[in-house]
C-alpha cells in the first residue's frame, strides 16, 4: 500500500533522528568499553552495547522496510550505518557478546541468597538493612562476574544505585584504605587527626543516602591487605559498625536506607579476619549489620552444556557449532577445568577465538 510524501516523511524523518541518537549512544558507549579497566563495569556496559546494537538494527530494518514502500515521490537513499574506529568489529562484537552471556552460565545460589536478604530487609524493620556480603577465591570462582549480577540485583530495587569500588593492592594498609575511601566519598584527608577524618568519612558516606536508596562499596582483593587482620579489624570497628549505627538515626527520621559491602577474597578467609560475632551461617538468624558468605561455586558439567547451547546458536550465521559437536566441546573442557570458573571460562575464550 502506498503512503502518501507528507507521511513517509514524517516517518522517515522520525526514524533517521532515532537512528542517529542510536548511533551516536552506541559509539559512546563502545569507548566508554574500551577505556573502563574495571572487569564488573565492562560487563555491564557490554550489555548496554549489546542493547543498543539491537535496537538501532531494528531501527534501521524499520527504516529500510519505509523506505521500501510505493510512493509518488523518488526514494530516498539513506546511507548504511557503517563500523569506524568508534564501532566495534564483529569480532568485538562476539567479545561483548560472550561476556553478557556468560553471566547466564550460573550463580543461582547467588541470586537466591539475595533474594534472601532482601527479604530479610523487607520483613524487618520495612526499611532497609546493612549487610556485609563476603566472596572467597573470587579469582578462580570468577567474583567479578558475580559481583554484576549483584549490581544488576540491587539495581532492580534502586535504579540510581551508584556502586563504589576499591581494588586493594598488595601491602595497603588502614592509612591507605582511609585515603580510598576518602577519594570515592569526596573527603578531604585530616592526617593529623585519624579519628576525626574517620569520623567525617562515616558521616559523608552515611549522608550520600540523606534521600534513600542504596549505598553500594565494593572491596575488592582484600587478600592484599597488610595487616589483614588489623585492617579489617579498623574497618568493622571504626567505619562498619558507626555506618550501621547512623542507619538507626535515619529510621528515628523516617528516612529509609540500605548499606551493602561487598569484599572479595582471591584467597580463602581466615577465620580471624572477620568478627565472629557478626558472621551469620543461616539466613534465618540473619540481623542488620550482618557478615553473610556470597556462595561462588565450581559450575558444572550440565551448567557449560546449557549455557555453551545457548551461545552457540547467537554465532550460527558464523558457523556455530552441530548438537554433537557441542556436547564434545562440553566434555572435553570439563575434564579439563572440573568446572573451576576460570578455568572453563579461559577455553571457551579460546574455543570461539576472542
Amino acid at each position: 500500500m502506498a503512503l502518501s510524501a507528507t507521511i513517509l516523511g514524517i516517518q522517515r524523518k522520525a526514524l533517521e533522528q532515532k537512528r542517529d541518537q542510536l548511533a551516536a549512544q552506541y559509539a559512546a558507549a563502545f569507548q566508554d568499553e574500551l577505556e573502563e579497566r574495571d572487569r564488573a563495569t565492562k560487563v555491564i556496559i557490554s550489555a548496554k552495547i549489546e542493547r543498543l546494537g539491537n535496537d538501532l538494527q531494528r531501527t534501521e530494518d524499520e527504516l529500510a522496510q519505509l523506505l521500501s514502500t510505493p510512493v509518488a515521490q523518488p526514494t530516498v537513499v539513506i546511507p548504511a550505518v557503517t563500523a569506524t574506529a568508534s564501532t566495534p568489529s564483529v569480532s568485538n562484537q562476539r567479545h561483548l557478546q560472550f561476556q553478557q552471556y556468560l553471566l547466564e552460565i550460573d550463580f543461582t545460589d547467588v541470586r537466591q541468597t539475595l533474594d534472601d536478604v532482601l527479604r530479610c530487609f523487607e520483613s524487618g524493620d520495612g526499611e532497609g538493612g546493612a549487610i556485609v556480603f563476603v566472596a572467597k577465591e573470587s579469582y578462580r570462582l570468577c567474583g567479578d562476574l558475580c559481583l554484576n549480577i549483584v549490581r544488576e540485583k540491587l539495581k532492580l530495587v534502586d535504579p540510581t544505585l551508584n556502586p563504589r569500588t576499591i581494588k586493594f593492592r598488595f601491602g595497603m594498609d588502614v592509612g591507605n584504605m582511609l585515603e580510598e575511601l576518602s577519594r570515592l566519598f569526596g573527603v578531604e584527608p585530616v592526617r593529623t587527626d585519624l579519628i576525626a577524618w574517620t569520623q567525617e568519612l562515616v558521616r559523608r558516606i552515611s549522608s550520600s543516602s540523606d534521600g534513600g536508596g542504596m549505598v553500594l562499596i565494593e572491596l575488592k582483593s582484600c587478600n592484599y591487605l597488610e595487616p589483614q587482620q588489623h585492617v579489617l579489624q579498623w574497618f568493622f570497628a571504626n567505619i562498619w559498625q558507626p555506618l550501621v549505627d547512623a542507619r538507626s538515626q535515619k529510621l528515628a527520621s523516617a528516612v529509609s536506607v540500605t548499606f551493602i559491602v561487598v569484599m572479595t577474597w582471591d584467597t580463602d578467609v581466615a577465620p580471624t579476619c572477620l568478627p565472629s560475632e557478626l558472621c551469620c551461617f543461616d539466613i534465618g538468624r540473619f540481623q542488620n549489620g550482618h557478615i553473610l558468605q556470597l556462595p561462588l561455586n565450581h559450575w558444572t558439567e550440565s551448567d557449560i552444556r546449557k549455557w555453551l547451547n545457548r551461545y552457540d546458536r547467537i554465532l550460527r550465521e558464523t558457523g556455530g557449532l552441530k548438537p554433537q559437536a557441542r556436547d564434545r566441546l562440553v566434555t572435553l573442557i570439563y575434564d579439563v577445568s572440573q568446572g573451576e570458573p576460570l578455568t572453563t571460562h579461559s577455553y571457551l575464550k579460546e574455543q570461539y577465538s576472542l
